[in-house]
């Protein structure tokens, strides 16, 4: 699927924790589309990184230069920084500090993956749900987390491989949100997969046969991530036109979970089972729910 720019006006399942080499594909990834390289590949969160970037191609397609539009595309302090001392940020990270942390679901620290999967010294930032959306943002959010879990109970039981890497060796073959994914504009949109495979179809036989279906279910997998980040970027873009003003429009929710202000009204569900199209996936608890039609619905009634 196309993210198409023009078009718009402006705990889950954690990651298996093993000690890998630093892959440059994995962590320090282009800019989706390739607009632009990341200046910071130490500290690069991928999981909140390619989602601040689809919201930034959104609401600033030509980067500051979108400032004649949109004036917080030329970016600006942070939200907190009220005496203006700190670093001028960019869009893009003005996005990630309004999003992370925000609400009850909005990548809430509790949800985060402190030990890091490749042995560096940062956390993934991660999705979660930890009660009802406070905004629609939060519920954005909440979206997001859902169709993160069923990464997990979608691909856990197929076999998955990746290409080995060149510089150490080491391929990545866990089907999570960490799981790095490719994206191309040829001035149509972002498509997700490569120009020379658009949506990562695999059309060719080769991938079914059965020394290639791993690297065929790999490819399944990063599409996933990318068209529900994709998903999350449409939704969200609209209300974060500027990041700023909606962080201190909004103070309040920062942190909502550890202030007490999140209330979840089904508790202790074995979400087991993941329900809808192929991209628009919702878990439940199949001893309470059943999937009728592509929807969610009680035992007995479909």
């Amino acid at each position: 699927m196309k993210l198409i720019l023009a078009t718009i006006p402006f705990s889950f399942a954690a990651p298996q924790a093993a000690q890998q080499e630093l892959s440059p594909n994995d962590i320090c990834m282009k800019k989706v589309a390739d607009i632009e390289e990341s200046g910071n590949c130490e500290k690069t969160d991928r999981t909140l990184f390619a989602a601040k970037s689809l919201i930034g191609l959104i609401n600033c397609p030509n980067g500051e230069s979108s400032a004649d539009v949109n004036p917080a595309c030329a970016g600006g302090y942070a939200w907190w920084d009220s005496q203006q001392t700190g670093d001028w940020l960019s869009y893009d990270e003005n996005v990630a500090n309004a999003l992370r942390n925000y609400g009850c679901n909005c990548f809430p620290k509790n949800k985060w993956i402190n030990r890091n999967v490749f042995g560096l010294d940062w956390p993934h930032v991660m999705t979660g749900v930890n009660g009802e959306p406070l905004d629609d943002v939060d519920a954005a959010c909440t979206i997001l987390a859902k169709r993160v879990k069923c990464l997990d109970i979608d691909f856990n039981s197929m076999e998955l491989k990746d290409w080995p890497n060149s510089n150490n060796g080491q391929p990545r073959d866990t089907c999570d949100y960490i799981q790095w994914y490719n994206t191309f504009d040829e001035g149509s949109g972002v498509t997700c997969g490569y120009a020379e495979n658009p949506n990562y179809a695999d059309a060719s036989n080769w991938w079914y046969k059965p020394e290639n279906i791993g690297f065929h279910n790999m490819n399944q997998c990063r599409n996933t991530i990318c068209e529900a980040e994709m998903e999350f970027a449409r939704i969200v873009a609209p209300l974060l036109v500027d990041p700023v003003q909606f962080a201190k429009n909004n103070n309040g929710n920062k942190g909502a979970w550890e202030k007490g202000m999140c209330q979840m009204q089904n508790h202790n569900l074995n979400l087991d089972s993941c329900c809808g199209d192929k991209f628009e996936r919702s878990p439940f608890d199949s001893s309470v729910k059943v999937c009728c039609d592509g929807k969610i619905t009680d035992t007995g009634n479909c």
